[in-house]
């Protein structure tokens, strides 16, 4: 990514302004069509169009970033922006309804939030269980560097790597020539 940090942004090794990740760029038009549009018909005005694509990317970067290793994880992630959405148009609504209105909205939204606690517990959930993978992974790994510690503490595999090292580095080990 042309030295971007990992940011999504790329220079391409020229001066002027940053271009989307062209993955990125791909994944928005597959995911969010209608925001791929929006920025198309900005072409015409580039400051206009860099910020919206910027927005979009601090909008959508973590679906994106998660898309790619973990699809549950970034399904968890896209319902997660759709509820807040949600909510928050409910709550423009409740701000300027009538009493009457107020209490069917209130219901509403508190449907909305009970949706959203479900998902952030199913998030946890993912985190949880991704946590205990890596836990195995790194038991794996330190049994792993166990065996070779003891195995390199056996006084005759000592012997033998030293008298190798030796032979190395006083240019007197016997090479085997294949051609």
């Amino acid at each position: 990514r042309d030295g971007d940090g990992g940011r999504g942004w790329s220079r391409g090794g020229r001066r002027g302004p940053p271009r989307m990740d062209p993955e990125y760029l791909e994944w928005l038009k597959e995911n969010y069509p209608e925001e791929t549009e929006k920025l198309a018909q900005m072409k015409g005005k580039p400051e206009l169009h860099r910020r919206k694509e910027g927005l979009g990317f601090r909008r959508y970067r973590r679906i994106f970033e998660a898309s790619k290793r973990n699809p549950q994880l970034a399904e968890n992630l896209k319902k997660d922006l759709e509820l807040k959405g949600e909510r928050d148009k409910l709550l423009r609504k409740i701000r300027s309804a009538t009493s009457e209105q107020k209490k069917q909205l209130t219901g509403q939204l508190e449907e909305v939030v009970g949706q959203r606690f479900d998902l952030i517990i199913k998030r946890r959930q993912i985190k949880y269980e991704y946590l205990l993978k890596k836990l195995e992974k790194l038991k794996e790994q330190v049994k792993q560097s166990k065996m070779e510690v003891q195995k390199w503490q056996d006084a005759d595999f000592k012997k033998d790597n030293v008298k190798t090292r030796i032979a190395e580095l006083a240019g007197s080990a016997e090479e085997f020539k294949w051609e």
